[in-house]
């Protein structure tokens, strides 16, 4: 499963209209193409340093791309919120949690997987090099792994669904290796009220 995918079949599920999507890291290539075909809307927030141009080049010259720290002051509540690309920089467990109060139905979080046998191997010749092995990623050497991730997820709302993203032939033969050759780990939170106060209260908007 690739996160195309992933949020396509939560799309349906959820029946998502608005998507927020948090695109972290200057390379990382816009997700929501496929909802944007079937006549989705999408906000779409890059780094300071990110691509405006990449988004608008997927998603068409009228996309709503705003650049994070400068144009998300006033952000939309979106159906969904997606976070997802390279490690955050700085307080990023109060930048998601403020991310996912803008969420009315799921939040997705798309992190890289620290179990996979590369990542492992990145880490390893980093330490062997004598540096600290962040790799760029300011010192978030535990980004990804899911005891760092838990309890934020959890915070959010319920976490509905895990899945290994872009697994390769071999760990789709083998599920037991999926963990160790998915390059990303994808969470799915269900963060839509419980009670039928809560859900009334949402309604109308109080």
């Amino acid at each position: 499963m690739n996160l195309e995918t992933l949020l396509e079949q939560w799309a349906a599920k959820a029946e998502v209209e608005t998507v927020l999507e948090r695109i972290v890291g200057r390379i990382t290539v816009p997700a929501c193409a496929t909802l944007v075909a079937h006549g989705k809307a999408i906000v779409t927030i890059v780094d300071a340093n990110g691509s405006s141009e990449r988004v608008r080049a997927v998603y068409g010259l009228k996309a709503d791309v705003r650049v994070a720290g400068n144009d998300d002051v006033v952000l939309p509540k979106s159906d969904l919120v997606l976070i997802h690309g390279g490690v955050p920089e700085g307080d990023w467990k109060g930048a998601f949690a403020t991310l996912a109060k803008l969420a009315v139905k799921l939040v997705i979080v798309v992190a890289d997987n620290p179990l996979a046998w590369p990542a492992q191997a990145r880490s390893f010749m980093a330490r062997m090099r004598g540096t600290n092995g962040s790799n760029g990623t300011n010192g978030h050497t535990a980004w990804g792994k899911t005891a760092e991730l838990a309890p934020v997820l959890w915070e959010m709302g319920r976490v509905r669904e895990h899945a290994f993203l872009d697994v390769p032939p071999l760990g789709v033969r083998s599920p037991k290796l999926a963990p160790r050759l998915a390059p990303r780990h994808a969470f799915v939170i269900d963060v839509a009220p419980r009670t039928p106060q809560a859900r009334r209260r949402l309604r109308l908007g109080v």
